[in-house]
C-alpha cells in the first residue's frame, strides 16, 4: 500500500477525528467548487516558475478555513473571496468544513483518507469563545498550548506533529525564523493523510529505463510502468486524458499529457478557462476504453513561499497591521499573518502513490469513443498534468505539473560511481 497525506499550518495547530454532523450536500458542494477553483487560479500563480508543481488545495484551503472564523470585515472578504467559501456564518461554515471533512475521510482495507485538524496557542492566551466552538466542536481541532517564547522547542513540537501527519514525508516545515518568540500567538494546522494502491496495479516485471523529454528540450533518465488496462479517456485538440483508479473506487488520479511538449503552457492557461475541469467531468462519464498506458516513476518534491502568489489573488489585508482578525482571542490586540509556507511530496510507483503536503501560516500581533479491440496510446514521456481527486464529492486533493520524474533510485549513480 501506498501513502498519500497532506498537512496544513496557520499559524496554531492539532487534530481529531471530524464529529458527524447533519449532512448539508449544498454546503459541501459549495466549498468543493470554491476549493477546485482556487486549485485553478493558484496553479495559475505558480505555474510561471519551472520545473515541478504539486500542492494540495484542500489542505490550504482547510488551513484557512481555520483562520476564517476568527476573520472580520474586508479581511474575511478577501480570504472568502480567494478561497471560494460562500457561507458567511462562521457557525455555518465551519459545520459545512466538518461535515465535508467527514464525507472525504476513508477507512477500510484498500484506501485510508484521513484529515485532522489543530490549533497551537500561546500560553496563557485565550481564545475566543465563539471562534473555539466554531473550531474545535465544528472542525474537531484538538487546541493545545504551547509556549512559543522557545521558539526552537515549539517549532520542533509542530514539526514533529506534521512528520507524524504526513507518514514522515514532509519535516522541517517551519523553517527557523517562522516562530517570533515574542509576536507569534498562533499556529493552525491542517493535515490530511492517503493511502492506498492502484485498482490495476502495474506488472513490475514490465518496468523499462527510457527517457524523459522534459520542456526545455533536455533528457532525463526514467523508468517506464507499461500495461494495458481499460481506463476513461478523454481527447481534444490540445491533450489527451485518462484516469486510473485507486482500490476501493472512491479515488482516482487523472494524467493530462499535451499531444507535444511545447504545447504544455496552453494547457496550463486552460486552467483559467475552467476546460480542466470540463475535461474531469468527461473523464468521470467515459466509458472505459483499452489503453497502451506507458508512464514514468515518479519522485518529486517542491517548497512554496505562498504570501505573494495569495496576495496577487487578492487576499491582502490579512497580511497587513490593518488585518481584521479580531474574532481570535479575547484579547484586542491587533492580530496579522506573518508567512504562509507550502511543501509536497509525491511518488508513484507501481503500487500506487504516495504524495505529502503541509502548509504553515504564521499568526503574530499586528471524447471520441474507441473499439476496445483498438487500444488507445498513452505514452507520458514528456511534461503532463496531474490531478488527484475524492470521486464521490469531485475534491480535487492534489494537483501538479511533472516536468522532472526524478531519477529513480534504480538508476542513479552509486557512491562508487566514477
Amino acid at each position: 500500500m501506498r501513502y498519500l497525506l497532506a498537512a496544513t499550518l496557520l499559524g496554531l495547530g492539532a487534530c481529531s477525528t471530524a464529529p458527524k454532523l447533519p449532512p448539508q450536500p449544498e454546503a459541501q458542494a459549495a466549498l468543493v467548487s470554491g476549493s477546485n477553483a482556487f486549485a485553478e487560479n493558484l496553479y495559475g500563480e505558480l505555474s510561471h516558475e519551472p520545473g515541478n508543481l504539486f500542492f494540495s488545495p484542500v489542505s490550504i484551503s482547510t488551513a484557512f478555513g481555520l483562520l476564517y472564523p476568527g476573520a472580520e470585515g474586508n479581511t474575511a472578504a478577501e480570504i472568502a473571496s480567494v478561497m471560494g467559501y460562500t457561507l458567511e456564518e462562521s457557525a455555518d461554515f465551519a459545520g459545512a468544513m466538518g461535515e465535508l471533512h467527514a464525507e472525504l475521510e476513508t477507512d477500510d482495507e484498500t484506501a485510508k483518507l484521513r484529515i485532522a485538524n489543530s490549533a497551537w496557542v500561546r500560553t496563557g492566551e485565550k481564545l475566543s469563545a465563539d471562534y473555539l466552538t466554531a473550531i474545535q466542536e465544528k472542525m474537531a481541532a484538538e487546541i493545545r498550548s504551547i509556549d512559543f517564547s522557545r521558539a526552537e522547542a515549539a517549532r520542533k513540537t509542530i514539526n514533529d506533529w506534521v512528520l507524524d501527519y504526513t507518514n514522515d514525508r514532509i519535516g522541517n516545515l517551519i523553517p527557523a525564523e517562522f516562530i517570533d518568540p515574542d509576536l507569534t500567538n498562533l499556529v493552525l494546522v491542517n493535515a490530511v493523510w492517503f493511502k492506498a494502491d492502484w485498482a490495476q496495479p502495474f506488472n513490475a516485471a514490465r518496468t523499462r529505463k527510457g527517457e524523459f523529454l522534459g520542456r526545455d528540450g533536455r533528457k532525463v533518465p526514467a523508468l517506464y510502468m507499461n500495461s494495458l488496462p481499460r481506463l476513461r479517456h478523454h481527447d481534444s485538440s490540445r491533450f489527451h486524458a485518462v484516469e486510473l483508479d485507486y482500490s476501493g473506487d472512491e479515488f482516482a488520479l487523472a494524467i493530462l499529457l499535451p499531444k507535444a511538449p511545447e504545447d504544455l503552457p496552453e494547457l496550463e492557461a486552460d486552467l483559467a478557462t475552467g476546460r480542466i475541469g470540463r475535461a474531469l467531468d468527461a473523464l468521470a462519464s467515459a466509458e472505459p476504453v483499452l489503453v497502451d498506458l506507458k508512464i514514468p516513476k515518479v519522485t518529486a518534491s517542491a517548497s512554496y513561499q505562498l504570501a505573494a502568489p495569495l496576495q496577487a489573488l487578492g487576499m491582502r489585508q490579512v497580511f497587513t497591521r490593518g488585518a481584521e482578525l479580531g474574532g481570535l482571542f479575547s484579547s484586542e490586540h491587533p492580530y496579522a499573518v506573518s508567512n504562509v509556507v507550502h511543501k509536497t511530496f509525491l511518488e508513484i510507483n507501481e503500487k500506487g502513490t504516495e504524495a505529502a503536503a503541509a502548509t504553515a501560516i504564521g499568526v503574530t500581533i499586528s471524447s471520441a469513443r474507441r473499439l476496445p479491440h483498438d487500444p488507445i496510446t498513452f505514452h507520458a514521456t514528456h511534461p503532463f498534468l496531474v490531478i488527484l481527486r475524492h470521486k464521490p464529492t469531485g475534491a480535487i486533493l492534489f494537483i501538479g505539473r511533472i516536468e522532472d520524474p526524478g531519477i529513480p533510485p534504480e538508476l542513479a549513480p552509486s557512491d562508487d560511481s566514477p
